[in-house]
């Protein structure tokens, strides 16, 4: 997405030990109405359930932030009360593959910053039940985990 790389470019993006700041709390900009355009294009309305899938990496967290934003400018309070069976579910999942020693530290921090977009975030953890496979057969490994 074209407006996605531009508006990465227009964010401070966070260090591990920063909170992740909204650059702009006032969601008008041209990059906010551009996405609210493409989920309107796409049929998803402002009270859908939506997942978003967190690597904590600049698209990711662009991504949440924009989420963030779309759903502040349709009012969320609002559409809480017409849909209250979704009550604004919006739930970022970052996934922990336990591959290095701080990767569930590193993870938790992914989901603060979620948190501070006014988002739900789960961490899921990867269980390698044939013990963490080496550098060489980690694609493999990642296969077969996923199943046929």
């Amino acid at each position: 997405i074209n407006f996605l790389t531009a508006y990465l470019r227009s964010m401070e993006y966070p260090s591990p030990s920063h909170a992740f700041k909204d650059p702009n709390p006032n969601p008008t900009d041209e990059y906010n109405e551009m996405f609210a355009e493409r989920m309107r294009a796409a049929g998803i309305l402002p009270h859908a359930r939506i997942g978003v899938a967190v690597s904590g990496g600049p698209d990711s967290m662009a991504l949440c932030l924009l989420v963030s934003r779309w759903r502040k400018m349709n009012n969320q309070k609002r559409l809480d009360a017409t849909f209250p069976r979704v009550q604004g579910l919006v739930v970022g999942f970052v996934v922990d593959h336990c591959l290095r020693p701080n990767s569930g530290a590193e993870a938790r921090v992914v989901q603060n910053w979620v948190f501070q977009l006014g988002m739900k975030c789960e961490v899921l953890q990867c269980v390698w039940e044939e013990g963490i496979p080496t550098q060489a057969h980690l694609q493999e490994a990642a296969r077969n985990a996923r199943g046929p």
